[in-house]
């Protein structure tokens, strides 16, 4: 109780210094000088260093009781960056300092702001350490700064982080509900926690929640792969029958994450969708987009089937070229997916009287176990 009581009362000082059109940005985030912290939020790298620089300028020029109280929480934003750059000790000394702050009146009237800056100072020790690659070092400063302020948000997220990773899942689940209860300033802090939790709860198959986390994740700050995960939720899910659910949120990857590294699947989901709408050009556009991407020989001969529905026999036949091409690379291809292409390219070739190349590609179609291809030789060829 205050615990909750010391953050209400951090973000109405803060809020009351904030410019009110920052408000729907910031959220319930506690803000010194609205427009200036408007950089910090939307820079990172060295950008968001310059926009703290002119924090700490604002603050020395006219200091008030709620920049003071805010000067821990922006300096542990600088150490981060300090320690994503390799910058150790400049970050190690700024925990220090953090410790040091004791803002006046404001540790008058709340005595537990004290314990709040030693807090975050230990957090910003166990982050660095954790960048360094120590661990277990990190938990023991998380644990410590836990001691002097339980409802932290940093502490218990990096906390639950390092348990993550650890496959601890249902200790950093405790850990990420306890980050809950603090304030970050940053959105995308927020939406890495519930984006997080999401993986958890879908490793544990735990469906529903995980597509509320993932939800949640989006309305903090909207991430690619954050669409992508609860995607596959979707699609994969049977608590989940509707698949436009799923379809959407590829869509979505599609339309606004050119550079995302799962680009090339949600194509070929993107494409299943357009199939299954029987907008076939369109499906064979992704498919080929999908191929494009991933090199992929179900991509390339799903393309060959939809030419082939589309009776577009030149393009059927180069498609299946192209998967039966691209199969040779795959340890372990899929034989059924392989005969259902040479049969599409037999097919093809029979429609525009190519005999001899359909009789070779129906009876490779046979060898991997195709019926309707083995019914054709019968029926038509004698074979």
């Amino acid at each position: 109780m205050k615990n909750l009581l010391l953050i209400l009362l951090i973000s109405s000082f803060l809020f009351s210094h904030a410019q009110s059109e920052s408000e729907d940005i910031y959220g319930d985030a506690f803000v010194p000088f609205g427009m200036l912290m408007r950089d910090v939020i939307d820079a990172s790298g060295q950008d968001r260093l310059d926009a703290i620089d002119h924090i700490f300028e604002a603050i020395d020029n006219n200091t008030t009781e709620a920049d003071l109280l805010s000067i821990p929480s922006v300096y542990f934003l600088k150490a981060r960056e300090l320690a994503y750059q390799g910058k150790h000790d400049e970050a190690f000394d700024i925990a220090k300092k953090i410790r040091k702050i004791s803002p006046t009146i404001v540790s008058y009237l709340l005595p537990e702001s004290r314990s709040w800056s030693f807090s975050l100072g230990y957090t910003t020790d166990g982050f660095v350490n954790w960048i360094k690659g120590d661990s277990e070092l990190a938990k023991t400063y998380f644990d410590s700064a836990n001691m002097y302020f339980s409802d932290g948000f940093y502490a218990n997220y990096y906390m639950g982080w390092i348990l993550q990773n650890e496959k601890n899942y249902e200790k950093a689940l405790e850990y990420y509900t306890r980050a809950e209860n603090g304030v970050s300033v940053i959105k995308f802090d927020w939406a890495q926690l519930y984006f997080k939790k999401g993986v958890i709860f879908h490793t544990m198959k735990l469906y529903n929640q995980a597509v509320d986390s993932y939800t949640k994740s989006i309305e903090k700050f909207p991430i690619c792969r954050t669409f992508y995960e609860r995607g596959k939720v979707y699609y994969f899910s049977a608590s989940y029958q509707d698949k436009s659910l799923a379809y959407n949120d590829f869509q979505s990857i599609v339309e606004n994450c050119p550079n995302y590294e799962n680009l090339g699947m949600a194509y070929s989901y993107v494409a299943e969708n357009y199939y299954a709408k029987q907008q076939n050009s369109k499906s064979a556009e992704y498919y080929r987009k999908a191929f494009e991407l991933q090199g992929n020989f179900i991509d390339a001969g799903s393309a060959s089937m939809v030419y082939y529905v589309m009776k577009d026999w030149n393009n059927t036949i180069s498609w299946a070229t192209k998967a039966i091409n691209a199969s040779r690379n795959v340890t372990n291809p899929n034989i059924r997916a392989l005969g259902d292409f040479y049969f599409y390219r037999g097919y093809a070739n029979w429609s525009l009287k190519r005999m001899d190349a359909t009789v070779n590609d129906l009876q490779k179609a046979r060898s991997y176990g195709n019926k309707t291809a083995d019914q054709y030789l019968t029926q038509y060829f004698n074979k």
